[in-house]
């Protein structure tokens, strides 16, 4: 498959990438992490683990999840007021 992607929280976790932020999830989603753990292959959690936070295609257009001034906090978007910070 031939896409672009960016990494998202869930994607760093299930990697492994952010195991001291683990404390910050609720049980359900620690018990969904561990699952999905468990049925990803190393090469697939190798492949999570290597995308990029922020991905630019051309001058026009950047695909970030989250926040583009601080891609590494996650921080969603749920308002317009939080997209044109």
């Amino acid at each position: 498959m031939n896409c672009v992607t960016v990494a998202g929280d869930q994607d760093y976790a299930v990697a492994g990438r952010l195991d001291k932020q683990l404390k910050f999830y609720n049980s359900e989603a620690l018990h969904l992490l561990r699952w999905s753990q468990g049925q990803l292959s190393i090469e697939e959690k190798k492949y999570l683990w290597g995308l990029d936070l922020v991905t630019t295609l051309n001058t026009d257009m950047t695909l970030v999840y989250g926040n583009l001034s601080s891609p590494e906090l996650f921080d969603g978007i749920f308002n317009n007021y939080d997209a044109r910070l």
